[in-house]
């Protein structure tokens, strides 16, 4: 069917139309909300989880939907992302944690940082770190290094875990890590972004790990 000039013309008219309607304006635009905003906002009535894996996410709404509290699904989706996204979380880490209980009504901090190592005062800590500057051949500064061994400290994430888990859990710590000892298992989709991460550290990893 062949459309005349006229009716080509309004069809084209009444299409551009309802496109500015619905606030596509230009192409890859939104149809609503803000412009050129990448995803809608998440709406929802009885719970939330919000990180950078959506597995991990995903595992922390489950675990609210099986009863679990707030902490319940903290627990489970930092265990999660240790395991899909080590190169910014892990158990090697540490934990802060600010919880707000609805029936106290009250806010609890946590500081989950952990000690510095036994056999590792201040003077020796500045000797080291002087140690490696010139082993790397460069000036000494006075703080410490950013890679290597030194600025590492005792983990603190577990114990924290179990600190909040003990106040405020509603399930067993064992509902809490399933998920990601399910992944552990099983394997799980490693995302573009933290490949390109683990390619790039490795390589760095190896020059520094001494």
């Amino acid at each position: 069917m062949k459309l005349s000039g006229g009716i080509a013309a309004l069809v084209m008219a009444t299409t551009i139309l309802s496109n500015t309607a619905y606030g596509q304006v230009s192409r890859g635009d939104r149809y609503s909300g803000a412009t050129w905003a990448t995803r809608s906002p998440v709406l929802a009535q009885h719970g939330m989880a919000a990180t950078e894996q959506p597995l991990a996410s995903e595992i922390a709404v489950g675990i609210l939907k099986k009863g679990g509290s707030a902490v319940d699904a903290a627990i489970a989706a930092n265990a999660a992302i240790g395991l899909m996204q080590p190169v910014l979380n892990g158990i090697g880490g540490d934990l802060f944690a600010i919880v707000y209980d609805p029936k106290t009504k009250k806010l609890y901090g946590y500081n989950g940082s952990g000690r510095s190592a036994a056999g590792r005062d201040l003077a020796k800590m500045k000797a080291e770190v002087e140690a490696a500057y010139k082993k790397a051949g460069q000036e000494p500064k006075a703080h410490i290094p950013p890679v290597g061994s030194l600025p590492i400290t005792v983990p603190g994430a577990v114990d924290a875990w179990f600190a909040l888990h003990a106040k405020f859990g509603r399930l067993k710590m064992e509902d809490d890590l399933a998920p990601a000892i399910h992944y552990a298992t099983d394997g799980f989709p490693v995302t573009q972004l933290i490949a390109s991460y683990w390619k790039a550290t490795w390589p760095r990893s190896r020059r520094t790990r001494a």
